[in-house]
């Protein structure tokens, strides 16, 4: 099964940020691509996974790629993601939140929260199980590993 892939882009920090989801898509791409910060690649089982090299303090747009999380998302819709959703409380069943791969730690995926245990893992599905590798196949994931949780989607 492949892995989703999604390509993180941060959003430029400044007093026209509030602006720029209300943009068209290609110029919200168009100027995301010219203040993006820097990235580096990887081969995963035949899947280029790319990953930030760090995090972005307010909001980060991520690209979706695969299937997994059809009907929801489909490859190349657009999230916004708050990365600091989860630093007062934790991540709540059915929340879509962007997370490292438990084996692969490049590797970005975006999974709905499908529970959340007391000793603080999450176990994390895809919303198209056929097409999804997900915590049935690498297990619980740590809540440490979730980088933050999806707040918007431009399609």
């Amino acid at each position: 099964m492949p892995i989703l892939q999604i390509l993180p882009i941060c959003l430029e920090h400044s007093r026209d940020h509030a602006n720029i989801a209300k943009r068209p898509k290609q110029a919200r791409l168009q100027h995301i691509r010219l203040v993006g910060f820097g990235m580096h690649s990887e081969v995963i089982q035949g899947v280029i996974a790319t990953a930030q090299s760090y995090m972005c303090p307010l909001s980060c747009i991520f690209r979706v790629t695969g299937l997994s999380m059809l009907p929801l998302l489909l490859p190349g819709d657009e999230v916004l993601v708050n990365p600091r959703a989860y630093r007062s409380r934790l991540p709540r069943p059915g929340e879509i939140v962007i997370a490292c791969h438990p084996a692969r730690p490049a590797l970005r995926l975006i999974k709905r929260v499908a529970a959340v245990s007391g000793d603080r893992y999450c176990h994390l599905m895809g919303d198209n199980p056929a097409q999804s590798t997900d915590s049935r196949s690498f297990g619980a994931v740590s809540i440490d590993r979730i980088l933050g949780r999806v707040t918007s989607i431009f399609k």
